[in-house]
């Protein structure tokens, strides 16, 4: 039989493992209460303004990925809101069918859908009727979407921020009128935040470091990771991992402090593409960086040297990766080097690569 159980945001029972990656670029396990999961989701709720009774949320994001799983499923369940379930927005098409026949009014989106939904409608998909708002993470967002989505699609976009140990929302615009277009919007109310520099020094009264935060959301550690957990989780304080300035009380993500390469709000880790490379027997050394693209925010592109006397193609590399990587992983593009900068500490300054030549 079935017994009834309470759960409040203090409950500190496991609801779920997501996995996710340490500075290392090996995946990570974190472990997330029920009290982690539905403190984000009301506090995300209250966020979100322009959210009201009677809404129908898009949940279409998988919930495989914290945002799809807390914001877009769990969300709406605490607050007795409507949802329509969709298994997959490819089509895009086809998907802007069911959005405007369900009436659904608020989509939760990474970026790269927001302009698949712009595209659609360009080429003569239905228009959703009275959409109230796109709220987009899980990527950068190109501000220039923005009015092409009120243009396109009737509303404007609502953009947050978040992180898998965060569980994972740590700031969100609140609306259109308080949003700072350009922004992730403020740290959500109950968190503590802190900047710290490189030394770990405290620096938030200078308005710029790397974002460490705190609450009732965040997770105790990794599973069974004591190693990274003591690198990352300090007196229950996390470390976002991003540089950030704080601008009129809001978030702007200025860099990734690690390497990530986020593509259409799906994590990269440098590290598995190259040591796919180093597999190949032209290759001496390989390093990946991520380069902005218009729709996915990023995409990987490799720098490769040659071991001497071989030859091999830009084309011949991206096949062998389509052999051995899942699609959005695979180089967009390569680039061979005849050497590469170097830190005086022998580091490839990957830095230096991405900048524009």
């Amino acid at each position: 039989s079935f017994s009834v159980r309470e759960t409040s945001v203090e409950d500190e029972s496991l609801a779920v493992i997501f996995a996710t990656s340490g500075t290392t670029g090996l995946p990570k396990a974190v472990p997330l209460t029920h009290g982690n999961l539905l403190d984000n989701a009301l506090r995300m709720y209250d966020s979100l303004e322009l959210l009201a009774e009677g809404d129908n949320l898009l949940n279409v994001l998988p919930n495989f990925h914290s945002f799809g799983y807390t914001a877009a499923g769990l969300m709406p369940l605490v607050r007795n809101l409507r949802q329509t379930l969709l298994a997959s927005f490819l089509p895009p098409v086809e998907a802007m069918k069911t959005i405007r026949a369900s009436g659904t009014n608020v989509i939760l989106a990474v970026p790269a859908m927001l302009h698949f939904m712009i595209v659609a409608v360009d080429k003569g998909a239905p228009k959703p009727e009275n959409l109230k708002m796109v709220v987009t993470g899980g990527d950068r967002l190109n501000v220039q979407l923005d009015a092409k989505a009120k243009a396109v699609l009737g509303a404007g976009v609502i953009e947050g921020y978040g992180l898998t140990e965060c569980s994972p929302v740590v700031a969100v615009n609140h609306d259109y009128e308080k949003r700072r277009l350009g922004t992730v919007g403020p740290v959500m109310d109950g968190y503590e935040w802190k900047l710290l520099n490189d030394k770990n020094e405290d620096v938030t009264a200078s308005g710029e470091g790397v974002l460490w935060v705190r609450g009732p959301s965040v997770a105790s550690g990794y599973f069974r990771d004591p190693v990274m957990t003591a690198d990352r989780f300090v007196d229950g304080w996390f470390n976002t991992g991003d540089y950030v300035r704080m601008e009129e009380g809001c978030v702007r993500i200025l860099d990734r402090v690690t390497d990530i390469i986020i593509v259409g709000g799906f994590n990269v880790y440098p590290q598995e593409v190259e040591a796919i490379l180093h597999t190949h027997p032209a290759v001496s050394q390989a390093v990946v960086v991520g380069m902005p693209h218009p729709v996915n925010g990023e995409v990987p592109k490799a720098f490769i040297q040659l071991r001497e006397g071989m030859q091999v193609t830009s084309r011949e590399i991206i096949d062998f990766c389509k052999k051995h990587l899942a699609h959005f992983k695979v180089p967009r593009s390569i680039e061979f080097m005849e050497s590469f900068p170097l830190s005086s500490t022998g580091k490839v300054l990957r830095r230096m690569l991405k900048q524009p030549k």
